[in-house]
């Protein structure tokens, strides 16, 4: 049988061994317990539990209304979340800030209450308060809008934040609406795709 193992301690120590079965077995801690073994045989893989996913994710939503300034740029009052794994989205700021750096993918969803007059609506992503992507579409609407914008952003873990902004463009107000229904409800979600 053959040992490597990783770490300063046999607390902490990462045993990989392989015996006569044909198989690599990981295990891990000071009282050996089987994470992982590869069969030799067929090469399957197996794990001891589930695997944990520690890839941070978010989805921060509308509670309430928000009436639109005709041909404003403004930012998305998002004030609760479905979830949020690591706590990085404010509902004050309506910002969210990760504490990893990675290039993380974003998904802007606005719901509208349109008049017929507003002729050009935007949904927008955007970086330290600066719009990277976004969407625009140009036609008069007199009920319900749906429009979303998707994209990736670099940000680097301390001070970098993403925020939804919208924008409608016409002769009156508009209203970035939360229906109560949270496949149409305005909202803003994403995750970390990769770490730098």
């Amino acid at each position: 049988m053959s040992t490597i193992k990783t770490g300063t301690t046999t607390t902490t120590g990462l045993i990989v061994e392989a015996d006569t079965s044909g198989n690599l077995v990981v295990q891990t801690g000071s009282t050996p317990t089987t994470a992982l073994t590869i069969s030799g045989t067929n090469q399957q893989v197996t794990l001891a539990a589930p695997l944990v996913n520690p890839v941070p994710a978010f989805e921060a939503y509308a509670s309430a209304n928000q009436t639109l300034t005709n041909n404003t740029d403004t930012v998305a009052v998002l004030d609760a979340v479905e979830y949020d794994t690591n706590n990085w989205f404010n509902t004050s700021t309506y910002r969210y800030t990760p504490q990893i750096a990675g290039y993380y993918f974003f998904r802007s969803f606005m719901v509208l209450s349109l008049d017929g007059s507003v002729s050009t609506q935007q949904c927008k992503i955007a970086k330290n308060g600066t719009t990277i992507h976004r969407t625009v579409s140009r036609f008069t609407h007199t009920s319900t809008f749906y429009q979303e914008c998707t994209g990736m952003l670099y940000l680097n873990g301390t001070t970098d934040y993403a925020e939804m902004r919208v924008q409608g463009f016409g002769t009156t107000t508009c209203a970035l609406v939360q229906t109560g229904i949270s496949e149409t409800r305005s909202a803003f979600s994403g995750f970390l795709v990769r770490a730098a």
